[in-house]
């Protein structure tokens, strides 16, 4: 199994003071988060496809927060040679997915990934996804609590589909 791998390491080594709401004057450190996006050639039935994976690890000393999707943590996304990002999940069905939030204890790993086989047009046609250059995309999106502003982590690859 051919296995592509590109490692985002974040480390966010800010301070973030409490103001007027604490009496404490100590520093909150950021969590070290580790964004990973993978390409795995798979196969099934005879037929070889792609597998587009991300996960994020929380390897600092202090839980995170992030929205719940219905994709696991993060979008994983895909655009062609031209720039047109392709719908790789068939829009006709909606999920249900509860609105939210989710922690990131120290430690753990979240994951999440998609075949990148089939495709979407305007009109709800599904089609096979032809060969071509193309760039897969993965972001995370995180808080610290309450008081924090949002912390963004994405990485984009290139992908040659045959």
């Amino acid at each position: 199994m051919k296995r592509t791998k590109i490692l985002v390491i974040a480390l966010t080594i800010a301070s973030v003071f409490i103001s007027a709401c604490s009496d404490s004057n100590a520093p909150i450190v950021a969590p070290a988060i580790v964004l990973t996006l993978d390409t795995v050639d798979e196969s099934s039935g005879g037929e070889t496809y792609v597998r587009a994976e991300s996960s994020v690890k929380n390897m600092g000393s202090v839980s995170v927060h992030y929205p719940i999707r219905c994709d696991n943590f993060g979008a994983i996304s895909v655009k062609d040679e031209d720039g047109v990002w392709l719908v790789l999940r068939d829009p006709s069905l909606v999920p249900v997915c509860p609105p939210g939030f989710s922690s990131l204890e120290t430690g753990e790993t979240i994951e999440g990934g998609v075949d990148l086989i089939w495709a979407w047009d305007e009109n709800g046609e599904k089609y096979l996804i032809p060969p071509g250059h193309y760039t897969i995309r993965t972001a995370f999106t995180y808080y610290l609590g309450g008081i924090d502003e949002p912390h963004y982590l994405d990485q984009e690859i290139p992908l040659e589909l045959e």
